[in-house]
């Protein structure tokens, strides 16, 4: 069997039209939640998450960030 390519610059591509985006809100430390989207849909657990503080701004000025390892 012998194949060939008589058009080599044409280029089949697919695309779907499919929504992937999933409800994905942001809980915050102090209570808030920030709406938005994902285009994971998770595995119904919690993900893991690392505090880091800033021990060297003032108290006043001291912020939390905390990161999903997702």
């Amino acid at each position: 069997m012998t194949l060939t390519n008589a058009f080599p610059w044409i280029t089949t591509v697919g695309a779907g039209s499919m929504v992937r985006t999933f409800a994905a809100d942001v809980l915050l430390g102090n209570g808030r939640t920030i709406p938005g989207v994902s285009l994971y849909a998770g595995g119904g657990s919690s993900p893991p998450r690392l505090r880091r503080e800033r021990p060297d701004l003032r108290r006043r000025e001291r912020r939390i960030l905390v990161l999903s390892l997702y």
